[in-house]
């Protein structure tokens, strides 16, 4: 296990993010369910503190593997992931979601993405350009890109495991809670199947 998986491992612990605050979205369109952060014990240091926001961040990374995931099913392959704005501009966020989706991620060169867009689709309007692709291969260009570490794929594959079944069950916000606690427990093996 690389340095960086070690000091991932010790800020976010047993701490998982279920970031649904506003239902579960896509692929599943649920509106009920709420967020889960599971794990949270008693302690105030500043490391566990710190946690929460890597932790937050597999939470998406791993709800946007769910979209990948589902799109794959429907044969639809997705090589790179482009985000851009926010939270996304920053590297070390790019490589957890990188890291927890198991795809490139890459940033926009463009400091306005979504404006970049907008302008795209004018200079097709305005027949600029012939189509979509030809307006974005000349007038957009990727950032920096950040392959997944395949130091430690288990780690996230096992939180993925968790994190899709704490997005799933069905029923208020403490069963929710109790289902990912579980099934966290089992993904880290601090309990057997049979004890489920």
């Amino acid at each position: 296990m690389g340095p960086e998986a070690t000091a991932r491992g010790r800020f976010v612990g047993a701490l998982h993010v279920v970031p649904e605050f506003p239902g579960i979205r896509a692929p599943f369109a649920d509106p009920n369910p709420r967020a889960v952060i599971a794990g949270l014990g008693m302690a105030s240091d500043l490391e566990r503190l710190v946690g929460l926001y890597p932790a937050g961040v597999c939470g998406l990374g791993y709800g946007l593997r769910q979209i990948l995931d589902a799109q794959a099913t429907r044969g639809i392959s997705i090589d790179i992931v482009v985000v851009s704005g926010g939270a996304g501009q920053d590297p070390t966020v790019r490589q957890i979601l990188a890291d927890a989706t198991g795809t490139v991620i890459a940033s926009s060169r463009s400091p306005e993405p979504v404006l970049l867009g907008t302008a795209i689709l004018a200079a097709v309007a305005a027949g600029r350009f012939s189509s979509l692709s030809e307006a974005m291969q000349s007038m957009s260009a990727f950032g920096a890109a950040h392959s997944p570490n395949l130091r430690d794929p288990e780690w996230h594959r096992r939180r993925y495991a968790a994190s899709n079944c704490c997005s799933r069950p069905q029923g208020g916000g403490v069963i929710l809670a109790a289902a990912c606690e579980i099934c966290l427990a089992l993904a880290f093996g601090q309990i057997s199947g049979r004890h489920a």
